[in-house]
């Protein structure tokens, strides 16, 4: 995973980070849209396997707040589309020194989304503990709460 992260950062410095971020300038979305129903309506995910199953997407958000109409933005989530093939999307997203996941997925591939959510967020409390030294500092104040670092 560190190998392919590295390679995916330096692919990004070499084409840009804002060129990656508008490539939808270049594919006009009504052609994007015919290309999935196309792909869809002829089974061409049942004719070959998909490389993949699961997606992690970063979206790096503004770290000063936002707001509308006075009100301050709080947090973001968000959420990927779902194909043929593809089973599972993490959207990952931050926005004020804060962190959130949320996760898209099939309801046949995922049944409990709920439980992968307490999954996510027990593994993130024992890496918390596990960083701090075992340290209990930060832990939610109760049922629901997420520490500052991480929504999920």
């Amino acid at each position: 995973m560190h190998e392919g992260a590295v390679q995916s950062k330096a692919l990004t410095q070499a084409v840009g980070a804002r060129l990656l971020t508008d490539y939808g300038q270049f594919i006009p979305s009504a052609l994007a849209g015919s290309a999935a129903r196309l792909y869809s309506r002829f089974g061409l995910a049942n004719s070959a396997n998909p490389f993949f199953n699961t997606v992690v997407t970063n979206v790096p958000g503004p770290q000063q707040p936002l707001y509308f109409c006075g009100t301050r933005m709080v947090t973001t989530y968000g959420m990927g589309p779902i194909g043929d093939g593809l089973g599972l999307i993490h959207g990952v997203f931050s926005y004020c020194g804060q962190i959130t996941i949320a996760a898209t997925s099939c309801r046949k591939q995922m049944p409990d989304p709920a439980f992968y959510a307490k999954c996510l967020q027990d593994s993130f409390d024992e890496m918390k503990a596990a960083t701090l030294g075992g340290s209990k500092i930060g832990k939610p104040a109760g049922p629901g709460a997420l520490p500052a670092e991480a929504a999920v």
